[in-house]
């Protein structure tokens, strides 16, 4: 279903919307994922016993926090050695394979840890998948129940959403990385088709992760083909040689997703928000002690209340309700600093009709006191508002309006000139209309 959904979504076009996502809103987004993603690299190391969960015993802790920290170090060094065959080969594979190795020199000596065929042992059952519905796992008479029927749907229509929108943004990060462009419908159309296809195969639901996509990125990915050969890879593993992921120490996959927590974070962010809370320029110690640790000088407060607010929320909750929270804030700073930009200059032509020229945006936000700008009362009879293109809303389709009510009251007119015409207008409006003292010029 959520396939099904993402394939309406691109014939919708819906990958446009990915425009309206602020860059602050991106820089959360990256911090709230790394974060989610560093705290779930944290369960391997603890155990429940007896209905408590507590750290391993030390020795396992010990020889667990050396598999990661070997991990980590090769993963993260091993690319900038000065070597052709250290760039050659991916430093996540490198990683693994010594973490394998290291694990089974520990067996020498009496140690281990949990690997991947102790946690959840990869057999040969799986190997060829069947679709669900022959699957005798799966009671399908539940599916046309109701409650069930409205969980499907509501979890289909939330995968879509999370992984659209992850994936979209995702594609932006990783456009600024490799600096190769994307299309975005191409990679909503075919996480649909992927997604359609795992789904009648009994496969979990995907998206393009930020995790494994910088992982991909760091080994040396820039294009089309690295992602790929990447599928065709796990495909043959699980495959054909899924007994060798079992040797495979957890630890090891722990460190190489925190190296992709070190990459995804953007660290730079803090210095910025940081920036945003303390004032540190009206003061002259304050000014040594933001160039000491590099602090910004100019930074917007509304900003970095975004990027927070997208961090926490994609901690606390989920992506989807993390990136609403972002675009609405940002919404909101835009429309009250567009409303601020609003002013109305007043002449009288040389025939003596008055003109109202309004410079800035009317919309919803300026709407409310668009009629303090004018003076029905002292007026003369003829009027020219100028407004730079046609209301883009209701709200200022009823505010020009109600002031022409007010005029006609009166007994005076208010023409409405547009500087700009656009070929489709809300409501009824007077267009490129005469001042009286041309209507006058044109009878005489």
């Amino acid at each position: 279903l959520a396939g099904a959904l993402m394939g309406v979504v691109r014939l919708g076009g819906g990958s446009r919307f990915i425009t309206l996502i602020p860059h602050s809103v991106m820089i959360g987004f990256c911090n709230g994922l790394a974060i989610v993603i560093g705290r779930s690299q944290l369960h391997p190391f603890s155990e429940t016993r007896d209905g408590e969960t507590s750290v391993k015993q030390w020795e396992e802790f010990g020889c667990m926090g050396l598999i990661l920290v070997t991990s980590a170090a090769i993963m993260e060094f091993v690319p900038k050695l000065p070597c052709q065959l250290a760039k050659a080969v991916p430093s996540s594979l490198l990683a693994i394979v010594a973490a394998v190795i290291l694990e089974q020199a520990l067996h020498a000596w009496g140690l281990r840890t949990d690997t991947i065929g102790d946690v959840a042992e990869f057999t040969g059952d799986a190997v060829v998948p069947k679709p669900f519905f022959l699957d005798t796992r799966y009671d399908m008479g539940m599916i046309f129940e109701p409650a069930a029927a409205f969980t499907i749907v509501k979890q289909g229509i939330m995968l879509c959403l999370v992984g659209v929108i992850e994936s979209l943004m995702t594609t932006e990060v990783v456009t600024e990385l490799v600096k190769t462009p994307a299309n975005a419908d191409a990679v909503v159309l075919s996480m649909g088709l992927a997604n359609v296809v795992s789904g009648l195969l009994g496969g979990m639901g995907g998206n393009a992760m930020i995790g494994l996509s910088t992982i991909n990125c760091l080994n040396g990915g820039r294009g089309r083909l690295a992602p790929v050969v990447t599928a065709l890879g796990v495909f043959a593993i699980v495959a054909g040689a899924y007994t060798l992921l079992n040797l495979i120490p957890v630890a090891s996959l722990a460190g190489v997703m925190l190296v992709v927590v070190m990459h995804t974070f953007k660290w730079s962010s803090l210095a910025y928000m940081a920036a945003a809370v303390f004032p540190f320029q009206r003061t002259q110690a304050g000014r040594r002690f933001g160039a000491a640790f590099k602090l910004p000088e100019r930074v917007d407060r509304c900003d970095a209340l975004i990027m927070a607010t997208v961090t926490a929320t994609t901690v606390l909750t989920n992506l989807v309700y993390a990136v609403l929270a972002g675009v609405v804030v940002a919404a909101l700073r835009f429309a009250w600093s567009a409303s601020e930009q609003l002013r109305v200059d007043q002449s009288v032509d040389p025939c003596g009709t008055k003109v109202y020229d309004v410079q800035g945006d009317l919309f919803f936000a300026t709407a409310m006191r668009f009629h303090s700008w004018f003076d029905p009362d002292d007026d003369p009879a003829h009027v020219e508002l100028h407004l730079q293109a046609q209301p883009p809303d209701h709200s200022a389709v009823l505010a020009v309006e109600k002031m022409q009510a007010v005029y006609a009251q009166r007994g005076k007119t208010l023409s409405v000139v547009y500087k700009a015409e656009r070929e489709h207008g809300l409501g009824e409006r007077s267009r490129g209309s005469k001042s009286a003292c041309s209507t006058s010029s044109a009878s005489s």
